[in-house]
């Protein structure tokens, strides 16, 4: 069967040998150790929280990548086992293990990336001309079978990915990855993009925690609406008012509505009590309750 490896000077096939795929392995063992050094410096979850900003459900496509990958491999060790540049079985399970462990220690989604492409170059390698003469016609077909049909999953993932990056919001995100980095970033930004941040700090003030209920109550005690956002801090005032933490944030919440509402109510003052003083505002210049607002 003729070979496309060939050596220039004799055209002998080059095909990977024993010594090749042990110092394969070695190198996979360094990579292993330098790995784990970079997760004592590095913060796998950061890298995580950055890969799906940008590309959601990343966290889910890699493990298929993986599985591809794999399911590959094994059928060209299978049904062409003298194929050039394959990682033999044990090769490909020590692969895999080091890739799971570096996504999990600083790399994150981003270890299926190589995967990927090997899965990608043998699936389309496997529809060009010639290849069912050189490899077979059994073996081209149920390569080819597999490559679409993980083709399609992978394919029916990144629009599903895509549809979530559309529609999944600001506040949302910055929910999920709160305690990273990339979560930080998004929160200090979206603090200083109203008025489009506006329905993501009420929603941050309605689902979030009360650390991110208390910086976007802050913001919208300065940029938001009376009569939309005063009702949904007194919400919030009771949902943390008795929570065993809640104390520090009880106050600011109070103090966003005491800015927000123009009220003087004291410290400490009850829910009841804001919902009263709200409902007893007279209404302003322009048709709304609290402070009173600029000119138009």
């Amino acid at each position: 069967m003729p070979k496309d490896n060939v050596s220039p000077e004799d055209g002998r096939a080059i095909t990977p040998t024993p010594q090749f795929h042990a110092g394969l392995v070695r190198l996979l063992t360094l990579l292993f150790i330098l790995f784990t050094h970079i997760a004592a410096q590095a913060c796998g979850a950061c890298v995580n929280a950055a890969a799906e900003y940008s590309v959601p459900g990343a966290l889910l496509g890699s493990p298929l990548v993986l599985v591809w990958f794999g399911i590959v491999a094994s059928q060209l060790n299978k049904l062409a086992p003298d194929t050039e540049w394959v990682p033999k079985p044990l090769m490909t399970a020590a692969i895999i293990l080091i890739l799971i462990v570096a996504g999990l220690a600083c790399l994150g989604p981003f270890v299926a990336l190589p995967p990927l492409l090997f899965c990608i170059g043998w699936g389309a390698a496997s529809f060009r001309s010639g290849f069912a003469e050189k490899h077979g016609a059994g073996f081209t077909r149920k390569l080819r079978r597999t490559s679409v049909v993980c083709a399609a999953v992978f394919l029916a993932f990144v629009i599903s990915s895509t549809c979530i990056r559309l529609f999944r919001t600001e506040a949302s995100y910055i929910m999920t990855w709160e305690k990273t980095g990339a979560g930080r970033m998004e929160l200090q930004r979206l603090l200083q993009s109203e008025p489009a941040s506006l329905p993501n700090l009420r929603q941050l003030v309605i689902e979030g925690n009360a650390s991110l209920a208390t910086a976007a109550a802050k913001r919208l005690a300065t940029v938001g609406e009376p009569q939309t956002d005063v009702p949904i801090l007194i919400e919030a005032l009771e949902r943390f008012r008795f929570e065993p933490d809640g104390a520090s944030s009880a106050a600011d919440l109070e103090a966003a509505l005491r800015s927000l509402s123009g009220s003087n109510l004291p410290a400490e003052s009850t829910v009841d009590q804001w919902r009263q003083e709200w409902q007893r505002q007279p209404a302003n210049t322009n048709g709304q309750s609290g402070r009173t607002l600029p000119p138009q």
